[in-house]
């Protein structure tokens, strides 16, 4: 009996040290899964040649991730285009474009339903037809201001998108490219171009066919637009003059 006690305290002295380091496992184990791994990973895409040779499209995603960070570079040069389709339909939850990115091509995340974080890179300078087509989760999207053009339907059917910052380096928007965002409330624009083209809720792919904000950088000094003036009441706080839509 007593070399059964002795293995007994023996087993009672193990527990006693092993109990603080498997909680520390369990505690470590939590924080990793709390903390998405981006998926980076080069052989995960495929990539071909821009036609001058200076950089590269992203042409596809073949890796399984839902949150997906793509490179900035493929053999020394940057990549420049997220090509057409590259990531149509695709079950990504999030994704990270690089700043050297300059052309978010057709369709590019086109079906990406699950999508609900999108930061647009700083030195994108067009968003192609339906790149953002049925984004249904994106509920924000600010449009660096080094974009020019947003083409037809790209954010059409983003039915969550509730905000939108329109960068003043934008000159054109194609046909449809807001179409049924019903929760478009807050339309934030800093170009003094498509500021002075609202003419009326179909303008410029249907930005403010829901908007009951729109809100205009104050150095676009430009008389407001005969639409705005007659729909919406126009007030001026810090840097922006605020135009509500009348109930």
């Amino acid at each position: 009996m007593k070399l059964k006690g002795n293995w007994w305290n023996i087993l009672l002295l193990l527990m006693v040290f092993m109990l603080p380091l498997a909680l520390v496992g369990c505690t470590g184990g939590e924080q990793n899964n709390n903390e998405p791994q981006y998926d980076s990973i080069v052989e995960n895409f495929t990539f071909e040649k821009t036609t001058d040779n200076s950089g590269y499209i992203v042409v596809s995603y073949d890796g399984n991730s839902d949150y997906v960070s793509i490179p900035e570079k493929y053999e020394n040069l940057p990549i420049k285009e997220v090509g057409e389709k590259a990531f149509y339909q695709l079950n990504i939850y999030k994704v990270v474009i690089p700043n050297s990115v300059e052309v978010i091509g057709v369709d590019a995340f086109s079906g990406c339903t699950n999508l609900v974080e999108l930061k647009l890179p700083t030195n994108l300078k067009k968003i192609e037809i339906n790149a953002f087509y049925n984004c249904s989760r994106i509920t924000n999207v600010i449009v660096p201001n080094s974009v020019t053009e947003i083409c037809s339907a790209a954010f059409a059917s983003c039915r969550r998108l509730n905000t939108i910052i329109i960068g003043s380096g934008v000159t054109a928007i194609g046909d449809a490219a807001f179409t049924y965002c019903q929760m478009l409330k807050t339309v934030v624009i800093d170009s003094a171009t498509i500021f002075s083209g609202l003419s009326g809720q179909m303008v410029y792919g249907e930005l403010i066919n829901s908007a009951t904000t729109i809100k205009v950088a104050s150095t676009i000094t430009a008389p407001a637009p005969e639409f705005l003036s007659s729909n919406y009441t126009e007030t001026s706080v810090g840097d922006y003059r605020i135009f509500t839509k009348w109930a």
